[in-house]
């Protein structure tokens, strides 16, 4: 999973203070020890609100845009806008406008795509005894020697 110091979007319809302890404790890892940033969005829900049903794509490339500052947020809107009349245009306009209305539901300010609240410490680091834990698992570690 990614390089550190990059972001990872995921999409998932758990509140936000709920995602870290719903991630494989693996994925919390490697999030950690690579520094990568976790920001979440309900793109599911976001698309079903601007009746698109299952297609979530306008959703998730406006997040892609916001996060990766390819392009400024306003000018890859308005980029997106203007795909979405040229793909879509020859369905109808109720088609056009439900994916307009999805596409501006992130503007700049939105709460839509959110990163997790903070963590709390414990769960920002990994113990030691659970990289001694993981390392064993691995066979990089022999059982514990304990004085008897």
């Amino acid at each position: 999973m990614g390089e550190a110091g990059r972001i990872f979007l995921l999409n998932s319809p758990y509140p936000v203070d709920e995602i870290w302890g719903r991630l494989p404790e693996p994925v919390r890892r490697t999030l950690v020890e690579k520094k990568i940033e976790l920001w979440v969005v309900d793109a599911q829900r976001i698309a079903s609100e601007a009746h698109l049903g299952t297609r979530i794509n306008t959703v998730m490339q406006v997040c892609f845009f916001a996060l990766s500052k390819v392009l400024p947020v306003d000018e890859a809107i308005a980029d997106i806008k203007g795909a979405v009349v040229k793909t879509y245009g020859r369905r109808g306009q109720t088609v056009v406008d439900h994916n307009i209305a999805a596409s501006t539901r992130l503007s700049p300010g939105s709460p839509g795509c959110c990163p997790p609240k903070p963590r709390p410490a414990a769960m920002t680091a990994l113990s030691r005894l659970q990289r001694r834990a993981a390392l064993r698992a691995r066979g990089h570690l022999g059982p514990d020697r304990r004085p008897g």
